[in-house]
């Protein structure tokens, strides 16, 4: 007879997860809804921002899909397989059979949305520091690793039944996802990536701040507000992202409640880089330090440089576009 409180505590996460990560991707598609709106429309001498929009257009497809694979998965869980007969119950189940399609399907399409989110974070750290070598060089270095090491662990978990990955481990962790010896060097790779980039970025804003105290004095308050407040520095480094990778790995540690956090981080990996691109599109994001301001006047010689505002350039002639 199989484990009745391991049962219920897989379905209880497994339900509360998808009912998060519902209301997370529900919030995901109206923000790239505006997003595409803002950047397919910035205004009547400006064109469409193309390759910005084929970004929203694949990271919402990867979301949609881990969305309908996790429910596909989760009715096998709780519905059709698990419950009905079968060996060791929903525990056996995904311990057993963790490899079927909508497991794969699901965590294919995680794994996409983590490769997209990480390399856009990379662009913006390449465009705020004025596409620097070294910083591209280091990026690419790490995004290399992160998607080799998200690869070999998405055909471990899709050809390995979980009894069998790790049987050490198999009691304490009935979720249906790989288990710490699998899971955490991927996570540890995706968390360094985001830690180091999120302190570039946030260090050149700061760095900025300080530029904009001596270029407009008593007038920097609207631009520091705009661009280098601590909504932006938290938006601008993804700084939600790194944090939901950091308890996601505590979750799988400790061995609690680690279903429900993976379901929400496949959507949060989705949301950090849909509110960059939302900042992109309004024109409140920092283009670097090199370049023409659109969003205001230079009145010193201290160069500046911000995102051209597409939403503000309606209505407008100009033909400055937003910077990719």
């Amino acid at each position: 007879m199989h484990d009745n409180a391991s049962d219920l505590r897989l379905e209880r996460s497994y339900f509360a997860g998808m009912m998060l990560a519902s209301l997370a991707h529900g919030l995901y598609l109206t923000m790239a809804g505006i997003c595409a709106y803002l950047l397919y429309s910035p205004g009547p001498t400006t064109k469409p921002n193309r390759k910005l929009l084929t970004y929203v257009f694949a990271l919402s497809i990867s979301a949609t899909v881990f969305w309908i694979g996790s429910w596909c998965w989760g009715d096998m869980i709780l519905i059709d397989i698990g419950p009905r007969n079968y060996p060791g119950g929903p525990v056996g189940f995904v311990r057993n059979d963790n490899n079927v399609w909508a497991s794969t399907l699901s965590n294919a399409a995680m794994m996409v949305n983590t490769i997209l989110a990480d390399g856009l974070l990379l662009w913006r750290s390449v465009i705020i520091w004025d596409r620097s070598k070294v910083v591209l060089t280091v990026g690419i270095i790490l995004y290399i690793g992160d998607i080799v090491c998200g690869c070999l662990l998405l055909y471990h978990v899709s050809t390995v039944p979980e009894s069998n990955s790790n049987p050490s481990t198999a009691e304490h962790n009935p979720g249906p996802y790989p288990t710490v010896d699998y899971t955490i060097p991927w996570l540890a790779l995706t968390l360094t990536f985001n830690l180091i980039f999120t302190l570039i970025i946030v260090g050149k804003l700061l760095w900025h701040r300080r530029n904009l105290r001596r270029a407009f004095g008593p007038d920097a308050n609207y631009h520091r507000k705009t661009y280098t407040s601590r909504v932006a520095m938290l938006v601008e480094s993804a700084a939600l992202y790194s944090l939901t990778t950091i308890v996601l790995i505590a979750a799988f540690a400790s061995g609690i409640d680690a279903v429900l956090v993976w379901l929400l981080f496949g959507e949060i990996a989705c949301i950090a880089p849909m509110l960059i691109l939302l900042r992109v599109a309004m024109g409140r994001a920092y283009g670097g330090g090199a370049g023409s301001t659109s969003t205001a006047p230079s009145t010193t010689s201290v160069s500046v440089a911000f995102a051209c505002p597409v939403a503000a350039s309606r209505g407008h002639n100009s033909d400055e576009k937003s910077k990719i």
